[in-house]
């Protein structure tokens, strides 16, 4: 169970005439993402595709062609050709169409998106009635549904402002009822869109370690997209490079911050600690390991050089 990506390909538009070329956003996607316990970071230069395969997982976006399937469930047939799919007689139909319109539901429940902005998702007069909307709209009970927010809300720990409106809280609180708001549906794949972005360092740090025990006490899968290669660094477990709308790297962060050929290629950077310690392989010329991906691993292989030279 999961999701799965087979030959995909997404354009926004499609010209009518076969002389104008079919400019994609994506193309090509082949991707397996697990159900359960996966923490992934979906990185590129701006313009590569991040925000649009994102929303292609949980069908706010359909492919112009290819597969995708959520758990069994197939949302576009790969036989689908690209100016079919895009055509007004097309959209029309799929908007009309019984069966998908009843498969959507529950798929789009299966993966919750967080946008980059949590104030765009916060509309109620108060954060415990913001974190019951989804639950409520999914569950049809509103008993039930407040249960769960508040559930929720002990696991993020923000069950001090439930009765505060959520347009009087800061960045990184409004960045968690967002969270919350989203998990109180109970999906098994959340996704985060640049979650850390104008946080200050401690609701970065804060936010982040919510995600990290999200991943691991509670097996979520994790998605983010960033540009932060600090956040790859210390947190994350697989990384999807995305460059021109295409998938250039699926892999461990280990492996790809060996890889400075496509680092540099695809505009990413290498993480503050890595740089760090390569300054100092190079100016020490030591055998040190650059490769440290926290600050104690840093620190206790820059004491292992300092005390093999002082023997």
């Amino acid at each position: 169970m999961g999701i799965k990506l087979s030959k995909v390909n997404f354009a926004y538009y499609v010209p009518k005439s076969l002389k104008k070329p079919v400019l994609f956003t994506l193309k090509d996607i082949d991707l397996n993402i697990n159900s359960h316990d996966e923490f992934i970071a979906i990185v590129g230069h701006t313009g590569s595709g991040k925000s649009t395969l994102v929303q292609l997982l949980n069908a706010l976006k359909f492919p112009s062609s290819g597969c995708i399937n959520i758990n069994d469930e197939y949302i576009i047939n790969k036989e689908i050709k690209v100016n079919d799919i895009n055509s007004k007689k097309y959209r029309k139909a799929l908007i009309k169409d019984p069966k998908l319109k009843f498969k959507l539901k529950p798929l789009r429940k299966n993966t919750g998106l967080v946008f980059q902005f949590p104030e765009y998702q916060l509309f109620e007069e108060t954060v415990l009635k913001d974190i019951m909307f989804a639950p409520k709209n999914f569950l049809k009970d509103e008993k039930l549904a407040e249960e769960r927010a508040r559930k929720v809300s002990e696991i993020i720990g923000i069950t001090d402002l439930l009765e505060k409106s959520p347009f009087s809280l800061s960045g990184g609180q409004m960045r968690k009822v967002a969270v919350a708001g989203i998990l109180a549906a109970d999906p098994e794949v959340l996704v985060l869109d640049e979650p850390t972005v104008g946080l200050d360092p401690i609701a970065k740090k804060d936010l982040l370690e919510l995600l990290k025990e999200l991943n691991e006490k509670y097996h979520k899968t994790i998605i983010i997209i960033t540009h932060d290669m600090d956040v790859v660094s210390e947190y994350i477990k697989r990384v999807l490079v995305l460059k021109q709308g295409q998938l250039m790297y699926d892999g461990t962060k280990e492996e790809l911050f060996k890889k400075e050929e496509l680092i540099n290629d695809c505009n990413l950077g290498l993480p503050t600690i890595v740089k760090v310690l390569k300054k100092l392989k190079a100016k020490l010329k030591t055998d040190i390991n650059e490769y440290q991906y926290n600050i104690t691993d840093a620190y206790n292989e820059i004491k292992r050089v300092i005390g093999e030279n002082h023997e």
